[in-house]
């Protein structure tokens, strides 16, 4: 099995992936309720992932690479013929009995122009990122009695169908330290439509994906990336979160496109 991450989400000693920490994936079929957990047993951060502006800030992590059984999810992309994002909130509320808490939803339209004045990366790669203004509690108040951001965005079409579009980036805030007192922020989460080609050279296998004209593709250059800003803002501060996520999206742990994760 194999899941996109955020890098941001490993740990690194003079910038390469520090392997004495244990990484686990946590698997949460959806449907079916099946569950799993996992040693990670391969790491691929992308080559060009840059830890300041946080531009292509994506790790590919394998794990159960001896499983027979070939699940997938559909991937969204062409993120100009989306009807909008929806965030979502996912966590185990008991680690140890693999128990996974009741997901928080959160919809939302567009980007608007805040995002890119707060976000250089995003002012020049708008294609590659969702922007949000939505805030939601933390899992527990010993990580956090601050609001965070989402941890996960999923693309909406029409019929009220929505497939996983991408996960946390990074968040910003104007006029503040964190996100408990601010006078804006904006969070970004990276998509994952032009990385698909990266994740099936790392793996090599397919990658599945979506969009309502069937005749569209994912661009096909496994080397892809983001541009780099040209400018850089004073008075922000950018900052990622300081928990990980339990759960990142999987390529191939289920066999219901549209499963809830």
């Amino acid at each position: 099995m194999a899941a996109l991450i955020s890098a941001d989400c490993l740990d690194y000693v003079n910038g390469k992936v520090d392997y004495t920490s244990k990484y686990e994936a946590f698997v949460d079929a959806g449907y079916d309720g099946a569950t799993g957990r996992y040693t990670v047993q391969n790491i691929t951060v992308h080559p060009s992932y840059d830890s300041k502006t946080k531009a292509n800030n994506v790790a590919v992590i394998q794990y159960n690479r001896g499983s027979k059984v070939l699940w997938y999810n559909y991937n969204a992309i062409k993120p100009d013929s989306w009807n909008g994002y929806v965030y979502v909130q996912r966590y185990l509320s008991d680690i140890d009995g693999m128990a996974w808490a009741t997901p928080k939803v959160y919809s939302q339209g567009i980007g608007d122009s805040k995002c890119s004045q707060l976000s250089p990366v995003f002012k020049e790669n708008k294609k590659d990122f969702a922007c949000s203004s939505g805030l939601v509690s933390a899992p527990s108040s010993t990580l956090s009695t601050c609001s965070v951001p989402y941890q996960m965005v999923y693309a909406m079409f029409s019929g009220s169908y929505v497939y996983q579009a991408g996960f946390f980036s990074h968040a910003v805030i104007e006029d503040g330290k964190d996100l408990c007192k601010y006078g804006s922020q904006r969070t970004y989460f990276t998509l994952f439509s032009d990385y698909l080609a990266f994740a099936n050279s790392v793996i090599g296998r397919t990658v599945y994906y979506f969009n309502e004209d069937t005749w569209s593709m994912p661009q096909t250059d496994y080397e892809y990336a983001m541009t780099k800003p040209s400018t850089t803002v004073t008075g922000m501060s950018n900052f990622e979160l300081n928990f990980k996520p339990s759960f990142e999206p999987n390529f191939e742990p289920n066999s219901e496109p549209n499963s809830d994760r």
